[in-house]
Formats: structure tokens, C-alpha cells, sequence
């Protein structure tokens, strides 16, 4: 749909009539929403299955979000001087950054007063103060709420 506008735009670039960069910016916007909605209509369709090293990932998203920025500058500034294609150095900054940043969170959610307030442990603790002290309400409501999108799939 927007592939068009867009394509008549290519050989005037931002001089093109007005009309015709408003077709062609809003089929680009319809076409990253429609996308967006096909993706998340086709995981919740056919994901059936919970794999654990995704809910542990999951479970350290946030932290890894905080501090994957130092490996990245780290890996960057150590394969600025490697013969390689660029391609091949982003795949090797990227695969690198999630373990090294995976793994810290794992190992700083480890340490006692560490970083155990980031991700599930902190979603198990709020169920565990909510529930009065009960610790098998607590477990249940962490798990209803963790599992709570599959039940509507169901």
C-alpha cells in the first residue's frame, strides 16, 4: 500500500507534493502498526509453550537494560581495531552484550541486598506482602500473575 508513495517520492525526495507525503507517511505508520499487530496476533496464536531460559531472560530484562550500555562501548571500543566485516563485529557486540549482561544480573541478583528488587523476585515479594505473609498465597498470586496472558489464549 505505501510501497507506491513511497516509490513516486524516491525520485523528488522532500519536494514532492504535500499530498503525496502525507499518503506515503501515513501508509508507512499504517504498515509498522499492521506489522506490529500481525507479530503479536501470531505469538499469542501459536506460542503454547514456556521455555525457562526465556523466563529467566525475562525475569532480567530490566537489569540487563540498565547496564548493557558499559559492554557495549567495552565490545565496540575492543573490535575497533579487528579486520572484520561490520556485520560480523555487530553480531559479535550483540551476542556478547547479552551473555556478559545476562550473566552479571544473574550474578548481582545472587549477592544478598544485590539487585534482587529488579524482576520477578520483586514481583514474588509484593505478592507475599500483599497476601498478608502467607507464603502459598504469595506463590500462587506471583504465579497466576506471571502466567496470566497464556490463561486468555486458552
Amino acid at each position: 500500500m505505501w510501497s507506491v508513495p513511497i516509490g513516486l517520492m524516491m525520485k523528488d525526495g522532500d519536494n514532492g507534493p504535500i499530498g503525496l507525503q502525507l499518503v506515503s507517511d501515513f501508509g508507512f505508520v499504517l504498515a509498522c502498526a499492521s506489522g506490529c499487530f500481525f507479530v503479536a496476533g501470531v505469538s499469542l496464536r501459536f506460542a503454547r509453550w514456556r521455555a525457562a531460559w526465556l523466563d529467566n531472560l525475562s525475569d532480567n530484562a530490566y537489569g540487563m537494560f540498565l547496564i548493557h550500555y558499559v559492554f557495549v562501548v567495552w565490545l565496540q571500543y575492543a573490535l575497533l581495531d579487528v579486520a572484520l566485516f561490520a556485520v560480523v563485529k555487530a553480531a559479535i557486540v550483540f551476542s556478547g552484550t547479552v551473555i556478559a549482561s545476562w550473566g552479571a544480573m544473574i550474578a548481582m541478583r545472587s549477592v544478598p541486598r544485590g539487585f534482587r528488587r529488579i524482576g520477578a523476585t520483586r514481583q514474588a515479594a509484593a505478592a507475599l506482602q500483599g497476601s498478608g505473609g502467607r507464603a502459598e498465597t504469595a506463590v500462587a498470586a506471583s504465579r497466576d500473575a506471571v502466567t496470566a496472558p497464556t490463561k486468555l489464549i486458552e
